[in-house]
C-alpha cells in the first residue's frame, strides 16, 4: 500500500500472508458433522519517514503474526422439511496495517487517526443456531448468534483533538483524535425468514 502526499495518514506498507486450512465432513442418516481449521502467517510492514523534513511515521519496522481458527458445526435433520443446526468457532486476525501504523488525518472520516504498533491479533468466540422448515415453495429459518471478543480491535474516540493549518490560507482546524485499541466486545443478534407462494396460474406466479 502506498500512500502519497501530505493528505496521507499512514505510510508505505507492505503486507505479506499466507495460509492453509482444512474442512472435513462426515453424514451418516439425519447428522451431518462438519470441521474446520485455518492457520495464517501474515507479516506487516512499514516503510517508515520517506521525508526527513516531514517526520511523522518513525523508522522503518515490521510485525509477524500467526493468526489461527478452528469451527465446529452439527446439522440434524429429524423429519422431512426439518434442519436444526448449531455451530462454534473460535477465531483470530491479524491487524492490519493501518490499525498498527497510522499517524495523520483520514479526510474521508475528518478524523485524526492513530495506530498502535504493540497491537496483538483480534480473537473471538462465536455461536450460532438456527432452525429451518420448507414444504415445497413455503418455509421459514430462523438463526441466533453471538460472539464475545476478547480482543476487539476497536477505533475510539480519545476525547482529543489536534489543530491542523488548513489549506490555501483558510485558518487553522481543530480535528478529533481517534485511536485503534485492543478492546472487550459482544455482538448479539437473530435473522428471520418466512417464504411461501402465494399464487402459481398459467405464466403467473407470486411469491
Amino acid at each position: 500500500f502506498s500512500a502519497l502526499g501530505d493528505a496521507a495518514f499512514v505510510p508505505g506498507t507492505r503486507t505479506r500472508s499466507a495460509a492453509i486450512f482444512t474442512l472435513q465432513e462426515w453424514r451418516q442418516g439425519p447428522w451431518n458433522l462438519s470441521a474446520g481449521a485455518r492457520v495464517e502467517q501474515t507479516r506487516v510492514a512499514s516503510d517508515g519517514d520517506t521525508d526527513p523534513a516531514n517526520p511523522r511515521f518513525g523508522s522503518a519496522q515490521s510485525r509477524s503474526f500467526n493468526p489461527g481458527s478452528l469451527a465446529l458445526a452439527v446439522k440434524m435433520a429429524p423429519a422431512a422439511g426439518w434442519q436444526f443446526s448449531l455451530s462454534a468457532a473460535r477465531t483470530e486476525r491479524a491487524p492490519t496495517f493501518y490499525e498498527l501504523y497510522a499517524n495523520g488525518l483520514h479526510v474521508a472520516t475528518a478524523a485524526f487517526e492513530v495506530g498502535d504498533t504493540a497491537l496483538g491479533k483480534e480473537r473471538s468466540r462465536h455461536v450460532e443456531a438456527g432452525a429451518a422448515w420448507r414444504a415445497g415453495h413455503s418455509g421459514f429459518s430462523v438463526q441466533l448468534f453471538r460472539t464475545d471478543f476478547a480482543r476487539y480491535l476497536s477505533l475510539d474516540d480519545t476525547g482529543t483533538t489536534v489543530q491542523l493549518p488548513g489549506e490555501a490560507g483558510d485558518p487553522p482546524q481543530d480535528f478529533p483524535v481517534y485511536a485503534f485499541r485492543a478492546v472487550r466486545a459482544q455482538l448479539s443478534g437473530g435473522e428471520l425468514e418466512a417464504y411461501a407462494r402465494l399464487l402459481q396460474q398459467g405464466g403467473v406466479t407470486l411469491d
